[in-house]
């Protein structure tokens, strides 16, 4: 019966924990967006950026090493990018096929990366082996998405019978005005901060404090019961 009810506390403690963190994964991605937006609005017409958003969502991707993390990131990413759509008023990212759909690959593209890049060291907790891999599935993230969103967005005008540029084009035509500065920010910066993060927060240089801590609580509880 203790055994059963230390169970459903563990349960309760992880479901809440889970819940409070996508919570504030997503205001943190929200907020960063909705910073990017309030840039743009500075810039020359015509050029927009996501600099912050995108620092901002795979610094959280690869926070703590657990690859459902990865995953949510991305979707907070696209639920954030749907929300703003109706706040600013852009019909097309309004459809959540090309605000949302893209983006629930590029999270857990880029930690899955993540995870084989490390498989190359052979020891994972070294500060070289964590900023190569996370520098490397960043930059294959920033790259997914915009390939991603850039084919549901053609993809989408072509099904609507609007006007629509060839995907190269368009890289073309944003390469030195949004791709080249959005890249850099992130590869430069999201390492720094994810490890920084981790250091912060006590998670281990890898991340996997919490496991660790989890599985020792496990242990002490089997060998108690």
């Amino acid at each position: 019966m203790a055994t059963q009810k230390n169970l459903l506390r563990k349960d309760r403690k992880q479901a809440a924990r889970i819940i409070a963190l996508l919570a504030i994964m997503f205001a943190l991605i929200f907020v960063a967006m909705m910073l990017d937006k309030m840039v743009s609005m500075f810039l020359p017409t015509g050029i927009s950026t996501a600099s912050i958003t995108l620092l901002v969502t795979f610094s959280l991707c690869f926070l703590h090493n657990e690859w459902w993390i990865g995953f949510a990131a991305g979707i907070m990413f696209g639920l954030a990018s749907w929300l703003t759509a109706f706040i600013f008023g852009t019909p097309i990212t309004v459809n959540p096929l090309v605000s949302v759909l893209p983006r629930i690959f590029v999270g857990i593209a880029a930690f899955s990366v993540y995870r084989i890049i490390l498989l190359l060291f052979k020891t994972k907790t070294t500060r070289k082996a964590q900023i190569v891999s996370i520098t490397i599935a960043t930059a294959v993230g920033l790259i997914l998405n915009t390939v991603l969103f850039l084919t549901a967005l053609n993809v989408y005008k072509q099904v609507m019978g609007q006007d629509y540029t060839a995907l190269f084009e368009i890289i073309k035509i944003v390469l030195y005005t949004n791709i080249i500065p959005e890249y850099a920010i992130s590869i430069v910066a999201v390492p720094l901060v994810v490890l920084g993060v981790r250091t912060g927060l006590k998670l281990g240089i890898d991340g996997n404090n919490y496991k660790r801590a989890a599985q020792a609580e496990n242990s002490y509880t089997d060998i108690n019961n």
